[in-house]
Parts: structure tokens; sequence; C-alpha cells
């Protein structure tokens, strides 16, 4: 969820339109295997989503099966569709995980909250699957690390990856932890930018809300 947000608060109609039906998707296939166990659970989520985005007897214009039907318990148990099935993918996001914990786990030894940018990360790996996963993920490992640069260095072994930065299992992940004034600068607004945020939530203002900002 936390990645689909920025396709969702600005990209194009057609991003917005693919990330809701894919979380829609998964909302309802995860309601239709909930309902057998919890079904008090799952028939009260699903009666909440329905009149959310309205029912088909009450003149929705949205065609969507996932609330075709009164209740969550007449919609047939779900079945795997192997076609889209992506394993390459599947493996590819593993190692992605992977190089971001690793990552995180050495922002939070360096005491780098996740809010401060940095310049740049770098994987060495003797894994040719490793540098094909950064390569096609390092726009999603950098926005999950935030990290202005992602790098991958193909080695010979193992061994020449040193001992600096974390390990994972495919490699290590080194950070350039220095914090220069611009990135400090970019540190600053995003916290400034957090605290109004907060302050607009505990005050019950809507985003169309405009307010008078004084910084002391």
């Amino acid at each position: 969820m936390q990645s689909t947000r920025e396709k969702l608060s600005a990209g194009t109609k057609q991003e917005k339109e693919a990330v809701l039906n894919t979380i829609s998707e998964v909302y309802y296939k995860s309601l239709l295997m909930l309902a057998p166990v919890c079904p008090f659970l799952a028939e009260d989520i699903y009666q909440q989503l329905r009149d959310a985005f309205g029912a088909p007897e009450q003149g929705s214009v949205r065609k969507d099966k996932w609330f075709s039907e009164k209740s969550i318990h007449l919609h047939p148990f779900p079945q795997a569709d192997e076609k889209v099935i992506n394993k390459k993918l599947e493996t590819q996001v593993d190692i992605a995980k992977q190089i971001i914990e690793a990552a995180l786990s050495q922002r939070e030894e360096a005491k780098l909250g996740i809010r401060w940018p940095i310049s740049e990360l770098q994987v060495l790996t003797k894994d040719k699957d490793v540098e094909a996963a950064v390569k096609e993920l390092d726009d999603t490992i950098g926005r999950q690390v935030n990290v202005k640069e992602v790098k991958v260095k193909l080695l010979a072994s193992s061994s020449s990856a040193g001992e600096e930065g974390k390990e994972f299992k495919g490699g290590r992940v080194l950070l350039d932890t220095e914090l220069t004034k611009e990135l400090e600068a970019e540190g600053f607004t995003r916290e400034l930018i957090r605290r109004v945020q907060a302050l607009r939530k505990k005050a019950g203002l809507e985003k169309k809300d405009k307010i008078s900002l004084a910084i002391c």
C-alpha cells in the first residue's frame, strides 16, 4: 500500500485506475478466503465496502464483479490463475526486499531516520540474478530506502565485497551516509511537512482546507 501512494496521488488516470483495480482485486479475494474462517467479520467488511462503492440494486454506475452479490458468501471461492503468476518477478521482489531490509538496518546503525535522504546505495554481488533484480526494481528500492541513486556492481567473487556495509543473502549493501547541505535541507523540509500534516490531522482539517502557517 505504501508504494502505491505516489501513483494514487500524482499518477495518470490510467495509473490510478490500475492501482485501484489491483487493490480491489486483492481485497476482494482476501475477503473470499477469510469468509469460511471468519464469516461474520468478512460479511461486515464486505457490506461496508458495498455501501461505500454502491451496490448494483442501488443504481451504482460500477459494474464490478466484487459487489454483484448481496453477500460475500454468495460469491464463488477464488481459484488460482496460473497465467498471471510471474515467478521471475516474485524472485526479483524477494531480492529487493532483502536489499531494502539490509539498507534500513544500516540506516538504523548510522542513526539516520528514513525521512532523511541519502545520496547513494550500492549493491555488491556476484549473482547475476541480484544484478538483474536491482536494475529492474531500482526505483522501488530507492523509494523504500529514501536514496537518490541505486547502483549495482557485479563482482568476480564474494570475497571482493569486503566487510563494509550490510550483508544480505545475495551480497552486500553499502550506503553513502554522508549528509550534504542539500540533503540536510531536504530532510528538514520533509520533517516540517510531517509535523504540519500531524497538526492538520489533529485539528480535523481536510486536504482542501487552507491554513496560515508561521515558522518560528
